[in-house]
């Protein structure tokens, strides 16, 4: 997220997600960070519902270091 264009970020991350397809992606920019956020529902064994969603957010700094 230094300097690439956000459409690239999208077609990357869509290529490595393709196989769990239950794992939703969220890129967004906020000032000087560029974030993703994955969001993938667990479920237990023998319950048959989503128990909880597990969350997960990573953000850069744009320009670097």
């Amino acid at each position: 997220a230094r300097g690439e264009d956000e459409v690239a970020i999208h077609e990357l991350t869509k290529q490595m997600l393709a196989q769990d397809q239950s794992v939703k992606l969220e890129i967004s920019i906020q000032e000087t960070l560029a974030c993703i956020t994955l969001r993938k529902p667990v479920q237990i064994a023998g319950l048959g519902a989503e128990v909880f969603e597990l969350v997960e957010t990573s953000c850069a700094r744009k320009m670097g270091l």
